[in-house]
């Protein structure tokens, strides 16, 4: 018996076969199917998926025998992997390489061998797609081409194993990465949220209601409710854009809204100082809008200043009108020395504050943006309602305007009823 020599590119054939992981797996349909059909085409008894490791042969799939591996130094399949053909020998008896060959003088009596090498992309021979028969005999040029071909379509189930489990492998550490943006999506989002009022003031005098939604987990809306003394703020503000930057944006303006309350809480000031603070500090191109109202519980009188913000409405059902505070300013952060107008008006009994982001305005249906008159239309003929019904039936208002399609934008609006 010859023994076959090792072939002179084994350290990286070994390397490869390791890296199809497919050694010691269990059986799978695709090559179980091509072996069953080697055997059915060459008309021989015994059909093996042999791939040859460094001191075995072990075979993936097999037709015909029950033996799951053999030595390396007896395998025929150590000799048909040398070459890039058909590894044919049609009579051990005439070879000298196998007539004492134990496979050939003992079970499973091997006299003929025809064995197609399975080559990787890189030229490297795993084993072979091969049939073997007790009695000699010759395979015709169909049986050949069929045999080499089916031997193509291992090495392509093989490469395509690899790559699902190499996009399995990516896939799970996308979801686990995802996993843990999500996570920390829903601390940013705790975070953001905590800045605001988790509860609202109850008093004998207003009440209120509000509606935060942003378009993805966190969004660049910020806004506050609060009572000091005898004085209720009301703050609504609007970063450009959505998702993390601009939630890290709003970040930055609560924080300066809390610092500059703690020196004059009036609109004016409380304006000029946070344009201070935040001027250069937004990322390139970001900036932010914000509407800010304080009203005087015993005064009954309102103020408020406007930076670049949509204007704040008052619904007045007892005269039947809707009054747009406008004040000169412009958007937070962009232009140094900028000086904010304050103004004020007196609000009546049933009066109702609404403070907005322009998402509520910019929905669109097919022909046009809902736009602000038919927000002041709908909240006027709506003001009777319970302020909560109020707040949940505006913003069905833009579902049902957009066809129920989602917002395209961060969406916040707070609402105050005078007493």
């Amino acid at each position: 018996m010859k023994v076959a020599t090792i072939p002179h590119d084994e350290e990286e054939r070994l390397q490869a076969l390791k890296r199809y992981n497919i050694l010691d797996t269990v059986p799978e349909k695709e090559f179980d199917e091509i072996v069953q059909l080697a055997s059915e085409i060459c008309e021989a008894p015994i059909s093996l998926m042999s791939l040859v490791d460094a001191e075995r042969q072990w075979f993936k799939a097999r037709v015909g025998l029950e033996a799951q591996e053999t030595h390396r130094d007896v395998a025929f399949c150590s000799h048909a992997i040398h070459d890039n053909k058909l590894f044919i020998v049609e009579d051990t008896y005439n070879d000298e390489r196998f007539v004492d060959n134990p496979l050939v003088t003992g079970h499973p009596n091997i006299r003929f061998y025809a064995g197609a090498p399975l080559i990787t992309p890189e030229g490297n021979a795993l084993g072979t797609l091969c049939v073997i028969d007790e009695t000699p005999k010759q395979l015709s040029t169909k049986q050949r081409k069929a045999l080499s071909t089916l031997a193509k379509q291992i090495t392509a189930h093989l490469k395509l194993r690899i790559e699902l489990k190499r996009n399995q492998r990516l896939l799970e550490e996308l979801q686990e990465k995802q996993k843990q943006i999500n996570q920390g999506l829903d601390e940013a989002r705790s975070a953001q949220i905590s800045l605001m009022p988790l509860k609202l003031p109850i008093l004998p005098e207003v009440e209120f209601a509000r509606k935060y939604q942003p378009m993805e987990q966190v969004g660049g809306d910020v806004y506050d409710i609060f009572q000091l003394e005898k004085k209720i703020g009301l703050m609504v503000a609007d970063i450009t854009g959505h998702g993390v930057q601009a939630a890290l944006s709003s970040f930055m303006l609560s924080m300066a809204f809390q610092n500059s309350l703690q020196k004059d809480m009036m609109p004016q000031s409380v304006m000029n100082q946070m344009n201070t603070e935040l001027n250069n500090r937004f990322p390139e191109g970001a900036f932010a809008s914000m509407f800010y109202a304080l009203y005087d519980l015993e005064e009954k009188r309102l103020s408020f200043s406007s930076a670049g913000h949509p204007p704040a409405l008052i619904i007045r059902p007892t005269t039947q009108e809707v009054i747009q505070l406008e004040a000169r300013g412009t958007i937070l952060g962009m232009f140094s020395g900028v000086v904010f107008e304050e103004r004020s008006l007196p609000l009546q009994t049933n009066d109702i504050v609404f403070i907005y982001t322009d998402a509520i305005i910019e929905v669109q249906n097919q022909n046009e943006l809902l736009g602000l008159s038919f927000l002041k239309n709908h909240l006027l003929q709506h003001s009777h309602l319970p302020l909560d019904e109020l707040l949940t039936s505006t913003f069905n208002l833009g579902k049902e305007y957009s066809d129920n399609q989602h917002f395209t934008d961060d969406l916040t609006f707070i609402l105050m009823r005078v007493k």
